[in-house]
C-alpha cells in the first residue's frame, strides 16, 4: 500500500453501506504460493489485542508489513499467513502510521505521534530517524524516483529522507492542512493527495508542487497509487468517488455503488486492475478496464478495512478486517461450477445453471460438438441451447475477472 493512513482523520471516519458478496476460504486462511480465486478472503488475527492495524505494503521478498497504530508495533505477515510482530523501543507511543518498501530492500515508517521516520530490515531490525524541529505528524510515506523515500505530515509540508536520514521539505500550496496519500508517478514526480485544498498536488524531485482541483467540492481525496497506462488514482472518501488523474491534470469521475461508500486505500492489483478498500463497509472493490466497479462483502461484520497492497500468489491485502485482523482477498482466475443440467432428446434442448465458487465479474459459455474447437461468448446463467441435431456435445463455461479467464467447467452429454 502506498500512502493510506489514519494520522488525524482516524477519529471521524464516513458511515458507510455495504454491497456485494464473497467467500471465505477456511476459518482463517487462504493464503498460498498458488493463485488464489477472486473473491476469495483469508483472515489473519493479530496477537496484540486493539492493535489498529492502519498501513500495508508488500516488501521484495513477499512478505507484508504493515503499522499499528495502537500497538505501537510494525508487523509482518507471510503469505502462508504467520504474523511476527516487532515494538518500537524508544517511545511508549509513537503511533506508526505509513509504510512503504524502499530502495533499499527495508521497509520505511512513520510515527505520527513519535516525529520520527523508521527503517526496519527484513529481520525486524529498526533504525529511527527525528525529524527536523517543527516538523510534526509524518503520515503516509512512498517510496521517490530519486532513491529517497518521501513522506507527508499534518502540516501539509511533504519530505524526503535519504538512507541515510538527511531530511529536505518543501512547502505545500496555501491551505494545505495534511497530505493524506502520497505515491510515485511514471513521470518521475511524486503526487499527493491534499484534502485542504480538494485537490490532487503533483511535485518534482526539486520541490515544484502543482495543483489539480478536484470537481467535486469537498471531496476529502484520501488514498492514490499509480496505475496502468501512467494515470494516477485516488479516493474521494467524503463523496464516495474514485478519481483518475492524467499526467496533464485531466480528471475523471467514478461512483461507487452505496450511498456513502467511503473508499479509503486503493492499490493496483496484480493484474493492473485498481482496487479499493472501504471504511466500515465491510467490503472491497474492484475498479475494471471498462471502469466498472465490483465490490466483495468481507465474510466478517464491522470490518473497517483502510490500508491496502497488492502480494504474492495474485491476492490484496488489507488492514482494519473484523477489529484486528489482516485480511487478504483473491484477483486470480475465479473458479465456476455447473450446478444442474436439463438434457432433453425429445425437445432438442440442454439447458445448464451455474455459479461462481467465490465471485466473478462475468462468464463466458461454449458448445462443442464433434471435438470442435470451443467458442466461447458472453452467457450468464441458465443457459440453455435448442434445436440441437443428434450427437455428442460438451457443455463448457468460464467464470471471468476482468479479462481473466479462470478454467473451465465441462458437462458432456449425448442427444439420441
Amino acid at each position: 500500500m502506498i500512502g493510506v493512513w489514519l494520522g488525524g482523520r482516524h477519529r471521524r471516519r464516513p458511515l458507510l453501506a455495504a454491497f456485494g458478496a464473497a467467500a471465505i476460504v477456511g476459518a482463517s486462511s487462504c493464503a498460498s504460493a498458488l493463485a488464489a480465486p477472486l473473491g476469495t478472503f483469508g483472515l489473519f488475527k493479530v496477537p496484540t489485542a486493539g492493535s489498529e492495524t492502519v498501513a500495508i505494503a508488500a516488501a521484495p521478498d513477499g512478505a507484508i508489513w504493515f503499522t499499528e497504530s495502537r500497538g505501537n508495533k510494525i508487523g509482518q505477515i507471510t503469505p502462508g499467513g504467520a504474523i511476527g510482530e516487532y515494538p518500537i523501543q524508544t517511545s511508549a507511543f509513537s503511533e506508526p502510521s505509513g509504510i512503504a518498501a524502499g530502495p533499499d530492500g527495508d521497509m520505511w515508517f512513520t510515527e505520527y505521534d513519535g516525529n520520527k521516520i523508521g527503517q526496519i530490515t527484513p529481520s525486524g531490525a529498526i533504525t529511527e530517524f527525528p525529524l527536523p524541529v517543527g516538523v510534526t505528524s509524518p503520515g503516509p510515506i512512498a517510496a521517490g524516483p530519486n532513491g529517497a523515500m518521501w513522506f507527508g505530515t499534518l502540516g501539509g509540508g511533504v519530505g524526503q529522507i535519504t538512507p541515510t536520514g538527511v531530511v529536505t521539505m518543501f512547502p505545500t500550496p496555501k491551505g494545505s492542512e495534511f497530505v493524506e496519500g502520497l505515491a510515485a508517478g511514471v513521470d518521475g514526480d511524486m503526487w499527493f493527495t491534499d484534502p485542504g485544498t480538494n485537490s490532487i498536488d503533483q511535485i518534482t524531485p526539486s520541490g515544484t508542487v502543482t495543483a489539480f482541483p478536484i470537481p467535486t467540492m469537498d471531496s476529502s481525496p484520501f488514498g492514490i497509487a499509480a496505475g496502468p497506462g501512467g494515470v494516477m488514482w485516488f479516493t474521494e472518501a467524503a463523496m464516495g468517488k474514485i478519481g483518475q488523474i492524467t499526467a496533464t491534470g485531466q480528471i475523471t469521475e467514478l461512483s461507487v455503488p452505496g450511498a456513502n461508500p467511503g473508499p479509503s486505500g486503493i492499490a493496483a492489483g496484480p493484474d493492473g486492475e485498481m482496487w479499493f478498500s472501504e471504511e466500515r463497509g465491510n467490503e472491497v472493490g474492484e475498479i475494471l478496464p471498462t471502469g466498472k466497479i465490483v465490490e466483495f462483502r468481507i465474510p466478517v461484520s464491522g470490518s473497517d478495512s483502510y490500508g491496502i497492497a497488492a502480494g504474492p500468489g495474485n491476492e490484496m491485502w488489507l488492514t482494519g478486517v473484523g477489529g484486528n485482523r489482516i485480511g487478504s482477498v483473491g484477483d486470480g482466475p475465479p473458479l465456476v461450477d455447473i450446478t444442474h443440467a436439463a438434457i432433453s432428446t425429445s425437445r432438442r434442448t440442454a439447458s445448464f445453471r451455474f455459479t461462481a465458487v467465490a465471485a466473478a465479474t462475468g462468464f463466458e459459455c461454449a458448445l462443442e460438438a464433434h471435438r470442435a474447437k470451443p467458442q466461447y461468448v458472453s452467457c450468464r446463467s441458465p443457459k440453455t441451447y435448442r434445436a440441437l441435431s443428434p450427437g455428442t456435445y460438451t457443455f463448457e463455461v468460464r467464470a471471468l475477472n476482468g479479462t481473466l479467464a479462470g478454467s473451465a467447467a465441462r458437462r458432456s452429454f449425448s442427444l439420441g
